[in-house]
Parts: C-alpha cells; sequence; structure tokens
C-alpha cells in the first residue's frame, strides 16, 4: 500500500517537474489541479514524507539546472508547511546546499546551462535563508547554516541580503504607490457619489410617490392614531366582536372562500394615469444608471482602506434602489411605443384639416408618331449646326436629289456616301504661319558641354512638328474604280492613247 502511494507521489511530481521546466520561470504552479491533488496526497500520506523527500533528492542529483529549480520551489512549499517534511530536509541540509548553492563547486558544481545554473544559485540562497530566519529557532542544524553561508568563499551571503532587503524594499514602495492610488481613486469615488446622491434620492422620491398614486397602500384606520391602553384595548376588541356580526352578517366561526384569479398587480393605462406611468418608466431607467455606477464604484474602492463608509452608504442605496426597481417590474409595464417619422400629425390636429377633393385632370396621351415634316427639319438643323470642313464635304440633300435624277430609271445598285473627314486642328489653322515657341535655356551654371552653342536658342520641333498646318494626308478608305476601256485617241507620233477611261 504505501509503494503504491508512493509511485503515485512521483508519477505527479514528474509531472509537474516537466511543466515547470518548459516555464520561463521554472517554478511550480500551486493552482493547478494536478498540484492540488500531489498536496492532497502528502498531506494524507504523512508516513510516506520521508521516503518522498529521498525522492525529490535523488531527483535532484540527476536533473539538470532547470529542472533543480522547479524541485527546489516544491521544496520551499511543501518545507513552509509540513514539520515532517522540516525534519527531514534538515538532516540531509548539506547535501541540499551542494546540489542548489554550489557550495563546493570543485567536487558538485552546478549543471548547465550556465544562465540557469547562475539563477539557480540566487534562488537556492535566498530560499535558504528565509528558512534560516523563519525555522532557524526552532532547528538546530538549520540555525547554524547562516554563519556556515556566512563564512564559505564559493557564496556570497551578504550579496543576496542585501538583494533581499532590496526587494523588500522595492515591494514595499510598490505596495505604497498602489495604496496612494486607491486613496485617490476613493477620493474620486467620494467626490462623484457626494455629487450624484441628491439626485439619486430625488428620483427615488420621485418613484415612491409615483408608485404610491398607483397602488396605493391598503393600511387600516386603527393602526393611525395615539395608543391606547391595554384595558381600553381588550374593551374596544368586546366590543368589535360583539359588533362584528351585525356589520356583515357572519360570526367568527364562519369561513370564507375568496379566489383570486392573479396575485400580479395590473395596470390599466388611460388618460389619468399616463403621466405618472410615464414618470416610473423614466426613474426606471434612471435607477438602472445610478445601479451601474454604483456597483462600478464598489468595485473601484473594494482593496482601499479607510473607505468603510463611504462602501456602506453605497450598499444601503443599492439596495433600495434594487427594491424599488422590484416594485416597479411587479407592475409590468409596457415601454412606450416609439412613433414613426412616416406618421403623420397627430389626431387633433388631423381634425382641424378640411377634406379637399381632388381635382380632375384630363389624361395626356402622346402621339404614336412624330410627323415626317418635324423629323426632316430636325435633320436639316443637326447639318446646319456642324463645322464648316465637314458640312462641306458632305452632300446636301438637293445635291442628293439632283445627282440621283439622271440615274433614277437605271437598275443599276446606289453608290456609297462619299467619307466624311473629321475637322482637325490641322483644318482650323490651314495657311496660317506657324510661330514657334522660343524655349529658354537654363545656363545658370554656365555649362554649355551638353548642346552644341548654335542650338542655343532654336526649339525643339520635330518634322511631324514643323509639317504642322502644312500637310494633311487622307487615307483612302473605299474601294477603288475599275476602268477597262483604254482612251485610243491618235497622238501627234501616231501611237493611241494608252490612259485608262472610267467613261467614254
Amino acid at each position: 500500500m504505501a509503494d503504491d502511494r508512493l509511485k503515485l507521489l512521483r508519477w505527479a511530481t514528474a509531472k509537474l517537474i516537466n511543466e515547470a521546466s518548459n516555464k520561463p520561470d521554472n517554478t511550480v504552479d500551486t493552482e493547478t489541479h494536478d498540484f492540488k491533488k500531489l498536496k492532497n496526497l502528502v498531506r494524507t500520506n504523512e508516513d510516506a514524507i520521508p521516503d518522498y523527500v529521498d525522492y525529490l533528492f535523488s531527483s535532484l542529483q540527476r536533473s539538470d539546472s532547470e529542472r533543480r529549480k522547479a524541485l527546489l520551489s516544491l521544496f520551499d512549499y511543501f518545507f513552509n508547511r509540513s514539520h515532517v517534511f522540516r525534519l527531514r530536509t534538515v538532516e540531509n541540509l548539506q547535501e541540499l546546499l551542494h546540489l542548489v548553492c554550489e557550495t563546493d563547486p570543485l567536487r558538485y558544481p552546478l549543471p548547465g546551462p550556465i544562465t540557469e545554473a547562475k539563477q539557480l544559485k540566487v534562488s537556492g540562497i535566498k530560499t535558504i535563508k528565509k528558512w534560516w530566519e523563519k525555522f532557524g529557532a526552532g532547528y538546530e542544524k538549520l540555525n547554524l547554516v547562516g554563519d556556515y553561508l556566512k563564512e564559505s568563499k564559493a557564496v556570497d551571503f551578504e550579496s543576496a541580503t542585501a538583494e533581499m532587503l532590496a526587494e523588500r524594499a522595492r515591494k514595499a514602495a510598490e505596495e505604497q504607490r498602489a495604496a496612494e492610488k486607491l486613496q485617490k481613486i476613493a477620493a474620486n469615488v467620494r467626490r462623484k457619489f457626494n455629487e450624484a446622491k441628491d439626485d439619486i434620492e430625488r428620483c427615488l422620491t420621485s418613484s415612491e410617490e409615483a408608485l404610491s398614486i398607483v397602488v396605493p397602500p391598503f393600511e387600516a384606520d386603527s393602526d393611525v392614531g395615539t395608543p391606547k391602553s391595554n384595558s381600553g384595548e381588550k374593551s374596544c376588541e368586546s366590543d368589535y366582536a360583539e359588533i362584528q356580526p351585525d356589520v356583515h352578517g357572519y360570526a367568527t366561526t364562519d369561513t370564507v372562500s375568496i379566489v383570486l384569479p392573479s396575485l400580479a398587480p395590473e395596470v390599466t393605462v388611460n388618460e389619468d394615469n399616463e403621466a405618472v406611468l410615464e414618470n416610473i418608466r423614466d426613474a426606471k431607467v434612471m435607477m438602472d444608471v445610478y445601479r451601474k455606477n454604483i456597483i462600478s464604484w464598489q468595485r473601484k474602492i473594494g482593496g482601499a482602506s479607510a473607505v468603510e463608509d463611504l462602501m456602506r452608504d453605497l450598499t444601503n442605496l443599492k439596495r433600495r434602489i434594487e427594491q424599488q426597481c422590484e416594485k416597479i417590474d411587479e407592475l409590468k409595464l409596457k415601454p412606450k411605443k416609439k412613433r414613426r417619422k412616416n406618421d403623420g400629425s397627430s389626431e387633433s390636429e388631423e381634425s382641424d384639416l378640411e377634406d379637399v377633393p381632388e381635382k380632375q385632370l384630363e389624361d395626356f396621351f402622346p402621339p404614336d408618331e412624330v410627323p415626317k415634316y418635324i423629323l426632316d427639319r430636325v435633320n436639316e438643323m443637326e447639318k446646319e449646326e456642324r463645322p464648316c470642313c465637314s458640312k462641306s464635304l458632305e452632300p446636301t440633300k438637293k445635291e442628293e436629289d439632283a445627282s440621283a435624277a439622271p440615274f433614277a430609271s437605271n437598275d443599276s445598285p446606289s453608290k456609297p456616301k462619299i467619307p466624311v473627314v473629321s475637322f482637325d486642328l490641322d483644318l482650323k489653322y490651314w495657311g496660317e504661319k506657324h510661330i514657334e515657341p522660343v524655349v529658354l535655356r537654363n545656363t545658370a551654371d554656365c555649362h554649355r558641354f551638353w548642346r552644341p552653342p548654335d542650338d542655343d536658342d532654336k526649339p525643339l520641333v520635330s518634322e511631324k512638328e514643323a509639317a504642322f498646318g502644312d500637310l494633311r494626308v487622307i487615307t483612302w478608305v473605299g474601294e477603288p474604280r475599275k476602268s477597262d476601256k483604254r482612251c485610243k485617241a491618235r497622238l501627234s507620233s501616231g501611237k493611241l492613247c494608252p490612259r485608262m477611261d472610267f467613261h467614254k
């Protein structure tokens, strides 16, 4: 049975050490489920602690610096919590100093890597010093370790002490700064609470009064008034018991069954209570905002000191707000419907308007087709608006009719239209003298070897740009006409003319 427990301890320890060796700080996390399981095993099996300590020492001997640092964190945790663990560790304290603090670097040097070995040595010295300060008085061997480390040349015990003091001072300074910051936050929260307290009280009073109007409290009239003596109370009770059957006809022994369809209050919205219900809705919205602000303020001043009065006031006010919100929620008021932008005016405004009958308009039917003379006129106007050159190159309607008259009787196919040449800048400036612009040369640096001296004032104009305005090339895009007949006129030399003609 003990062997099984020790196996469980070894398995849990090995798993935690493997996880800690992969972390940057190489320390065991005490909040994981595996560590809590290991802690429970150690607590319930105290007789297995000596064997478990021996297993930890054997693991220290065959581990590198990273795993030794993880094991040292386990030593520190259980050393501070178990007396049996301390006894077994103090017995082998010399071995622990060799394996962690490197008190004998010639025989027991720390394994690599070098950086992790230095961190392990510093952490080991600090841990042993904490044990010495906390438990040195109860363990004789541990009490002597302080003098031993001070006299050791391999360990700088004083520098470790100075580092611990500096670290404590740094932590104290950080805690002081944090406390000052919390005090400033608490002062700011107190100021905001004092500013909003009157508004919150006013909102609570308004909601209470509105609720008392909608759901009035049912109190007996006998409760209101001055208290009476006991004899008076007894006489009143006896008189009331005598008069009671005469009032409603029921005796004290009779039973009356009352059926309530619903215990929840039902509120019907009408013109009389619409304004009151609207006030309750607005108060509910404001109280929700105040409740969120109070919760935020309580969260901010949670760790501050001397804020008990402020915390009590915030808690009481939040409780009142929550109670009032619960009362409003019991009414189950429906939210107010939002009017759309496209909706018309109110009924009162609509009642002032008079209904005017719609005006009867004649239906307009567009014509099916445009007359021909209008289309001809439009075409003539479009031709007149064209540029002059393109207009001159395109034949007019009269010329077309005149040319088509002598050939109207023939059945030959119609000839293609003459292509129209577009109007360009060369036609616009045709025949005008082309003035070449003067290009100014930058001779500020007085270097003239980049160009010949004769071309200083001549513009850089290409041949194509030089012929602009004097020459235009028009490419023929139609089909050439064929001529099969020669002129055959008698020449002075006696030969016939070889010229090809299109017509005789």
